[in-house]
């Protein structure tokens, strides 16, 4: 009888803890599966490449418009999301996509939002953070808001040990693969 008890006791103990140490969602976090497709794909890219996920919600303002070029013109800036992020233009129709990540169509527009590989927010910059008198912000600027945001990089000998030990458990052979953007 005390046997039972106390493996009875073990057991919800276990339970507890497991239940305890359950991830709890951030304010406007919406798991993977509920976001659109393009969303998800570009999540999966980013934790495939040991990148972050740049959303960058545009409008058809003369704001939006400049931060878009922006993105693709100054040189420090277009270098640090190229290494550093995988970027998604979401559509201004994309209501879904705004509200999960508690981004006001109407108002906060331009919006970036740095998400990690499970589309939890790292962080926002709306419309008040990117436009300063009626002029977007520099290049600059916003490189030095996104270099604390990287992913910490993975050490090569502790990633191909892994996969060799995979591959040797599946009897499968290893392919290499120097992925790189250039």
């Amino acid at each position: 009888m005390t046997r039972s008890i106390a493996l009875g006791s073990a057991v919800l103990l276990l339970a507890t803890t497991a239940w305890a140490q359950q991830p709890v969602p951030a304010v406007g976090h919406k798991p993977k599966a509920e976001l659109p497709e393009h969303v998800t794909q570009a999540l999966d890219a980013a934790h495939h490449k040991n990148k972050r996920t740049l959303l960058a919600f545009l409008g058809e303002d003369e704001a939006s418009t400049k931060l878009g070029a922006l993105l693709k013109k100054d040189r420090k800036l277009a270098h640090e999301l190229l290494y550093e992020f995988v970027v998604v233009t979401m559509p201004v129709t994309d209501a879904v996509s705004a509200r999960a990540f508690s981004i006001d169509l109407g108002r906060d527009l331009p919006a970036l939002v740095v998400t990690d590989d499970e589309a939890k927010p790292l962080a926002t910059l709306r419309n008040g953070d990117l436009v300063v008198d009626d002029a977007v912000i520099a290049g600059a600027a916003l490189v030095e808001k996104f270099t604390p945001l990287h992913c910490k990089p993975l050490d090569g000998q502790k990633v191909f040990d892994a996969a060799l030990a995979t591959a040797k458990k599946d009897g499968k052979r290893l392919f290499v693969h120097f992925d790189a953007p250039w």
